[in-house]
């Protein structure tokens, strides 16, 4: 993580609350790339990962 964090490329992040290492991840984001989220969840993770995608999203039925 710490290599693709520095290189200032567009990345959405998530580590579980109950991780391990969430501390680390959250202290290398906020050193190396303090604009980033950690989000909490896998769904979130996933949203803004979306949200990141150059094309637009298919709507949702």
């Amino acid at each position: 993580m710490a290599a693709h964090s520095v290189r200032g490329i567009r990345l959405a992040v998530g580590a579980h609350p109950d991780y391990p290492r969430r501390l680390d991840v959250l202290e290398q984001l906020r050193l190396a790339r303090p604009d980033i989220t950690v989000h909490d969840s896998l769904q979130a993770t996933v949203r803004a990962a979306v949200e990141l995608l150059p094309i637009p999203p298919v709507p949702r039925p």
